[in-house]
């Protein structure tokens, strides 16, 4: 049931149709869909403000005895393709304020933005989910996503909006998740990869994993469930995803610390030049004196042998 708000509300837009129509030579009731198609093209406004324009359309039209214009395919297919559309510069959106670097915000970042690319491209919430390593392909202008493929994502030159680079950023982190997170971890805070960090076991793995608020994954790793992949778009697109907090910060450059300052010792050197100048004057006479004693000693051996009658 039509109430009367919802009638005066397509009166309204009624009026604004048939006059811009009228304007422009095309007819108002029975109008052609493609003249509706330019009408919404030449106006902007909210997908739902548009479809109540569409809306009143169809009611007059209705109303006349005419079908409703707005139900034909040519009017749903433009219908379809405004709505990704303004899907596509929303995810746009919301990808430039993903985190690229960071614990653990990056790794949240990176797979994020991965499933709002794959959601963007018209996979459903659980063919995401599902998806493992081996079912994407990175060609050097596009992206193959499962068999025959589910899906191709093509090139944009924008390389922080780029379907190619924003999966394989996401492939790179991935890759070095395992039973311990350090590698990971060191990457996303200092830049630095070590070698031989990547594991070969995630080749066959889940493509995405839950991650908890310190960054840890499943181990083993298990799919994400379909329910989280239309949390995570949901929450992204409506302005409601949390904010991740740093929870390890390790500086990216490292300053080597103070060498220590040598202790202040006391100038002993001239302390040493004086005492050895004093011992010199107090031994200046040294040599005289033990010649004087040698000789007296010579003398009374001689005193000696003389009493003892020894020649």
């Amino acid at each position: 049931m039509i109430t009367e708000r919802s009638l005066a509300r397509y009166g309204y837009d009624w009026a604004r149709w048939t006059d811009w129509a009228t304007a422009r030579g095309y007819d108002a009731c029975p109008a052609d869909p493609l003249t509706i198609i330019a009408y919404l093209a030449a106006h902007t406004g909210s997908t739902s403000t548009k479809r109540g324009w569409v809306s009143a359309i169809n009611h007059h039209h209705r109303a006349a005895g005419y079908p409703a214009p707005g139900r034909a395919a040519a009017v749903k297919a433009a219908w379809t393709a405004a709505r990704h559309r303004t899907q596509q510069d929303r995810v746009d959106e919301v990808i430039a304020t993903l985190p690229e670097w960071g614990w653990p915000q990056g790794l949240f970042g990176r797979r994020d933005a991965a499933i709002l690319v794959l959601a963007d491209a018209g996979l459903p919430h659980s063919t995401i989910a599902a998806l493992r390593h081996s079912d994407i392909v990175i060609a050097s202008d596009c992206v193959m996503v499962g068999p025959q493929p589910l899906a191709v994502l093509d090139e944009r030159d924008d390389p922080d909006r780029c379907p190619v680079a924003l999966i394989d950023r996401w492939l790179t982190a991935a890759s070095l998740i395992g039973a311990s997170m350090t590698p990971v971890r060191e990457w996303l805070t200092t830049g630095i990869m070590r070698p031989g960090s990547r594991s070969s076991s995630n080749l066959s793995g889940p493509l995405f994993v839950a991650i908890d608020r310190d960054g840890q994954t499943p181990f083993p790793p298990t799919h994400l469930a379909p329910s989280s992949v239309r949390a995570i778009i949901t929450n992204h697109l409506e302005g409601r995803s949390p904010a991740h907090q740093a929870r390890c910060r390790i500086p990216i450059t490292t300053t080597a610390p103070p060498e220590p300052e040598s202790p202040q010792l006391p100038d002993t050197h001239a302390h040493g030049l004086a005492a050895r100048r004093a011992a010199l004057d107090t031994f200046a006479d040294i040599d005289r004196e033990l010649e004087a004693a040698e000789l007296q000693f010579d003398l009374r051996i001689r005193e000696v042998m003389s009493d003892l009658g020894w020649s």
